[in-house]
């Protein structure tokens, strides 16, 4: 006798989807160890091709391969708010997806309704579908939907159930519920929601939504792609399905890109910090070389909105180009203009006030060296020796003018020791000119050689060779001592401390050498092979007058920061000094600003200066002693005038309902969306969004059904310039009829091989009854509209359940087809 459902026809289904999610796991990895099948006929991953890439079909929304689909040539298209969908190669489901998909990412919560109106191509696969898919973006997903991303589907199958499923993060499909939504080959009305990590499913039977399978509550990513999807689920060729109004509520796609601003350079000679500021958190990127081609990258990892990079391996006193970069999470991208700043150079040793230090001779190339940490100097030097015609050390000092008393204890040596007169030293060179101790200027010199013999010696003038010097024996090999150096007039003496009382040695030296000079501590490895490193303590210096300041600041960390029309110059100096800017359009210049003010971080601000323009310019600081340091000639190029033009509205696409129009567009920049619309073009009513996106869509809401209105769509950008589209109409949809109703089913004179059927319609209506549909389908039809039907079914085998669909239309749309019956 005739039963429900087909027992037979349905087991092998769900056998396939109903089996308990430990038993799918094993199902699963059983079949990645069968040459990829997956026990159903259908190929398995190890058969299947990579993702194709993504393609835009326009009104935001993009069209990819999922799976096999990509080898079949699956295909999508969007005209007039119809979106026409092919795609084969497997099935949505398994461990990865096989089919088309039509999508437009999306961040948060969203409602998504479509109607499926008709299928075509290949529909023999035994699951081919369209369906409403959810997939969340992963990291290294590029951008795109992948073919094994976790997701939640609802399908709309050509044939047999439908399904609302979810494949989870680990690439297996956990949850399903199946349920008869619209008989074989015909569409429907369908709809996916998501609230938190709460997703829903819906279907309209003709009076409102109908949620079925019940909620999912599933932990996926807030960033993901929405859309609709379809397949064949056979290897052989393509199906394709037709959707139709379309309606997406959600949040707009992040299509903003970070605002970078405050870019700001500050150079330590072989180095140099960029910092600068986001609106969002964005990724931090430098590209940076001698030319705009850069050549060279930087980069400091995690997202922030303050962002600071280190760039290293640089030249001392070399211009760089450089552009900084940031990308938001949604792959948005904003970099700054081509921009210069000078490297400057290496900042001198953190010494006592009034004290400096030099390379004299060959330590220069050595990388001779001071610091000075809780009262000791750390001296090291090499090249050469204190001695001949020239000296090649490391020298710390203070100027001098006049007498004077040097006091300083020797505690130790370090580095290379090998040379017989590796040594420190108390010494005095006068000021020969130029305001820096000169490495042949005349001198006096009192040694602590690291062994043997150690010497009172001196240079009379400059670029003479040791003309008179003793030697005597102050410390053992390495040992300690504590020395003392005086001037008076002409007269210099050295002593050593002997535990009770100051010793002269050598006797008095008359040395006609300048007023002015420079005392300090000296040491020299007396070799190039490497530095002698020698600490000095206890270091006094009285009498005489401090000599004049004769050296300039230090200029560092030079960056231009261009507008349109200005640009901000920023440098630091090691002592306040004053702050000047020379630039021109050439590097004869012309132009200059400056401020008075006596500052180390400098920053001056040129003005009136012309759009797309590179200028030329120099820096400049004095020291309160008119020490002038200036800088190398550098560029900046300003950037282009403001925006004067709107954006440029294109793609106009409408879709409607009875009581709902979406109205979607194009603009070549990111600008707001407004529509307004009305029953005339007074409009009288409007619809807005302030996010600046390229990709605009508006629902109307609350129209009247079957009546025609007029809109016109308008964009601003950014800058504020508006583009007003033309004024257009649309008209909405009548109201859809409610379907016929089925009652009063009868099954009665059931035979070996003959039924009776009978029933009753709301309103006259044809019918036609589907029977043996998994076995032999047979049909019989009744083209006579009645509101009392009966048919005989025959032509059926002995002993076999036997299963049936009725479907009924009364000619105005209102088609209903009963469950399998």
């Amino acid at each position: 006798m005739l039963g429900l459902f087909s027992t037979r026809t349905k087991i092998s289904r769900g056998l396939a989807r109903r089996v308990p999610a430990l038993l799918l796991t094993l199902l699963s990895l059983l079949a990645l160890a069968c040459d990829g099948d997956q026990g159903d006929g259908r190929e398995g991953p190890l058969a299947r091709t990579e993702q194709a890439v993504a393609v835009s079909i326009g009104s935001g929304w993009f069209g990819t391969n999922l799976g096999g689909s990509e080898a079949l040539g699956g295909t999508s298209s969007l005209n007039a708010g119809v979106f026409t969908l092919s795609g084969g190669g497997g099935d949505l489901w398994g461990y990865q997806d096989d089919g088309h998909f039509v999508y437009q990412p999306i961040n948060g919560d969203f409602d998504l309704v479509v109607r499926v109106t008709a299928y075509g191509g290949d529909t023999s696969g035994p699951w081919g579908k369209a369906a409403l898919i959810y997939k969340e973006a992963v990291s290294g997903d590029g951008g795109e939907p992948t073919a094994q991303a976790a997701g939640v589907y609802q399908s709309l199958n050509i044939g047999t159930e439908d399904y609302w499923y979810v494949r989870d993060p680990g690439g297996f499909i956990s949850a399903y519920n199946s349920y008869s939504i619209n008989a074989n080959g015909q569409g429907d009305w369908m709809r996916l929601t998501r609230t938190g990590n709460t997703f829903r499913t819906y279907h309209w039977d003709g009076a409102g939504w109908v949620q079925h399978g019940g909620d999912r509550v599933v932990a996926l990513n807030t960033a993901g792609y929405l859309g609709m999807g379809v397949t064949s689920s056979t290897f052989g060729t393509l199906m394709s399905a037709t959707f139709t109004d379309v309606s997406l509520t959600g949040p707009a796609p992040d299509n903003t890109p970070p605002v970078i601003s405050n870019v700001q350079v500050v150079g330590n000679g072989t180095s140099a910090t960029v910092t600068w500021d986001t609106d969002e958190p964005a990724s931090s990127d430098v590209a940076y070389g001698a030319t705009v081609s850069y050549g060279n990258s930087g980069s400091a990892s995690g997202s922030a909105m303050q962002h600071e990079v280190v760039l290293t391996g640089l030249t001392e006193s070399t211009q760089y180009h450089f552009s900084v970069t940031s990308t938001d999470a949604s792959s948005n991208s904003a970099s700054s203009v081509d921009a210069v700043f000078d490297s400057g150079v290496v900042p001198p040793t953190a010494l006592p006030a009034g004290w400096a230090s030099i390379n004299l001779g060959g330590s220069e190339a050595m990388g001779g060296n001071a610091t000075h940490t809780a009262g000791v100097f750390t001296v090291s030097g090499g090249g050469g020796d204190l001695w001949s015609y020239q000296d090649d050390a490391h020298f710390v000092y203070t100027p001098v003018t006049g007498d004077f008393e040097l006091i300083a204890q020797v505690d130790g040596y370090a580095g290379d020791t090998s040379y017989a007169y590796a040594k420190g030293a108390l010494m005095f060179k006068e000021d020969a000119g130029g305001g820096l101790p000169a490495t042949q200027g005349g001198a006096v010199y009192q040694s602590l050689n690291y062994a043997g013999d150690d010497y009172w010696y001196e240079r009379a003038s400059n670029g003479t060779s040791i003309n008179s010097f003793n030697s005597a024996a102050l410390n053992s090999t390495g040992g300690s001592a504590r020395l003392r150096l005086t001037r008076t007039g002409n007269i210099f003496r050295s002593y050593h401390w002997n535990g009770t009382t100051w010793v002269q040695h050598g006797g008095d030296r008359v040395v006609a050498l300048a007023s002015d000079g420079f005392v300090g501590l000296a040491a020299t490895s007396g070799t190039t092979g490497g530095l002698l490193t020698v600490q000095f303590s206890n270091v006094s210096v009285s009498g005489g007058t401090p000599g004049p300041d004769v050296t300039p600041p230090v200029i560092s960390g030079v960056a231009a920061t261009a507008a349109d029309t200005t640009a901000t110059i920023t440098w630091t100096t090691n002592e306040p000094a004053t702050s000047l800017v020379d630039y021109g359009t050439t590097n004869a210049y012309g132009q200059s600003q400056s401020d008075s003010g006596l500052v180390t971080s400098h920053s001056l601000q040129l003005t009136g200066l012309s759009p797309s323009t590179q200028y030329h310019f120099a820096v400049g600081s004095e020291d309160a002693a008119a020490n002038l340091a200036t800088g190398s000639d550098v560029t900046f190029t300003t950037t282009a005038g403001p925006d004067t033009v709107p954006p440029v509205i294109s793609n106009l696409v409408v879709s409607v309902t009875d009581t709902t129009a979406t109205i979607a567009w194009s603009t070549d920049e990111p600008a707001d969306s407004t529509v307004d619309y009305g029953a005339t073009t007074a409009y009288g009513s409007q619809a807005t969004s302030g996010t600046l996106v390229s990709a605009h869509s508006l629902q109307l809401t609350g129209l009247t059904p079957a009546t025609l209105y007029h809109f016109a769509v308008s964009s601003a950008d950014a800058a504020a310039n508006l583009a007003v589209g033309s004024d257009l109409t649309f008209s909405t949809d009548a109201v859809p009829p409610p379907p016929v109703v089925i009652s009063n089913l009868v099954v009665s004179n059931v035979t070996e091989h003959t039924a009776d059927l009978s029933w009753t319609t709301d309103v006259p209506a044809t019918t036609q009854v589907d029977y043996d549909l998994n076995a032999y389908p047979k049909s019989v039809a009744d083209g006579t509209l009645s509101t009392s039907h009966a048919v005989t079914i025959g032509r059926m085998m002995a002993g076999d359940d036997h299963d049936f669909v009725i479907t009924a239309d009364d000619g105005n749309g209102g088609v209903v087809s009963t469950p399998t019956q």
